[in-house]
């Protein structure tokens, strides 16, 4: 499994559990730290 999976998988099993508004947060956190994910893409995965 490679990094970005892994980085996917860890945002999906949190955006699970938690609000739209604390995914956008761990979005941004993520975005600070790489740029594998655009928002767009995010939004997707999201839905």
């Amino acid at each position: 499994m490679s990094i970005e999976e892994l980085l996917r998988n860890s945002v999906l099993q949190y955006v699970a559990d938690e609000s739209d508004r604390q995914a956008y947060s761990v979005y941004l956190g993520y975005k600070d730290r790489c740029t594998m994910l655009s928002f767009e893409e995010a939004k997707k995965l999201w839905k």
